[in-house]
């Protein structure tokens, strides 16, 4: 998929990040993947956390004192969320409780994590599914693609197209999207014969697929671009009604604060606030490499730590 210039300062939901830290000297080492928002809500454990312990090249999980209370046999282990963990082992996925219990015996290809109440996807024979905190597959596992639920919703893939269902697998949208992102604030990217746009809760296009890309929505505005006569990408932010507040036009688009967004038009830079009002783009040496404000990334890619955050159910990576 071609390039899409995201807006700092945002949240992306699912994107890995690198957590780190140092129990003791020498072994004792946890270094882990983790999704930015468990991050986020575990980097700094209670006395009553259990935390990722590493013996050799393999892990388990210990208290605050370094005190081993899950015996560390596991390839892989992410931090518990709603009282599960998920671990690796043989090349399997599954969970386990506090006391170590494997309450989801590892068997899935790959599994993303218990988080808010949402039913976490699963991945089984190369297709895709949900699971309860029991492991009872709500959700069988017969979809050839699937995206988190994200406001009671989930996009899936079969037979080549992508729809929406429900938390007990009703489908809800009709299969007739190349491509799909989970809803936010009520609107979902979706993508037919190589245009975005965006669909409402009902499957209403709501802003019309003629954008050769877009990301979702984060404070009522979305990211968009279009290709020029000359193949150059015009970068903009559209509101829920598909009005342009920054036009799409410009090479660069990057979220300075609350109320500023930074532009570039012509090799020059300048600012303009959200609704749309502009100090002209104007050369400026602080701002003369767009790369320092203006990261362009790549779909479906993980991102690297301190990366802005999207409120996305994607992967991105720098350019």
């Amino acid at each position: 998929m071609k390039q899409m210039l995201a807006i700092f300062g945002l949240m992306v939901g699912m994107a890995p990040i690198s957590y780190r830290s140092v129990l003791t000297e020498k072994t004792t080492i946890y270094s882990i993947l983790n999704p930015a928002a468990i991050a986020q809500e575990s980097s700094n454990p209670g006395p009553s956390e259990l935390i990722p312990y590493r013996m050799g090249d393999k892990w388990g999980f210990s208290d605050a004192n370094k005190k081993l209370i899950i015996q560390a046999r596991y390839d892989e282990v992410l931090l518990f969320t709603d009282g599960l963990a998920r671990v690796k082992l043989n090349g399997k996925y599954g969970f386990i409780d506090k006391s170590g219990t494997e309450v989801i015996p590892p068997k899935y290809d790959n599994a993303s994590i218990f988080f808010h109440d949402e039913l976490p996807r699963v991945k089984l024979n190369g297709k895709y599914g949900f699971i309860d905190m029991n492991g009872a597959e709500v959700i069988p596992c017969k979809y050839d693609d699937a995206v988190r639920f994200s406001e009671g919703l989930a996009a899936v893939k079969l037979n080549g197209k992508y729809g929406f269902i429900d938390m007990s697998g009703k489908e809800v949208i009709a299969f007739k999207y190349d491509n799909a992102m989970g809803f936010s604030e009520g609107l979902a990217v979706v993508r037919l014969k190589d245009k975005y746009g965006f669909i409402d809760k009902s499957g209403k296009e709501v802003i019309p697929l003629k954008f050769d890309d877009a990301v979702s929505f984060y404070g009522g505005l979305a990211g968009v671009r279009l290709n020029g006569k000359g193949q150059e990408e015009q970068f903009g932010l559209v509101d829920k009604s598909g009005n342009e507040v920054i036009p799409v036009k410009y090479e660069h688009v990057g979220n300075l604060s609350e109320s500023l967004v930074y532009v570039k038009l012509n090799g020059k830079c300048g600012y303009l606030d959200k609704s749309g009002s502009a100090d002209p783009p104007k050369a400026h040496k602080q701002l003369s490499r767009p790369a320092e404000v203006c990261l362009q990334l790549r779909w479906n890619r993980p991102v690297n730590q301190g990366l802005p955050r999207w409120p996305l159910r994607r992967l991105f990576q720098i350019d």
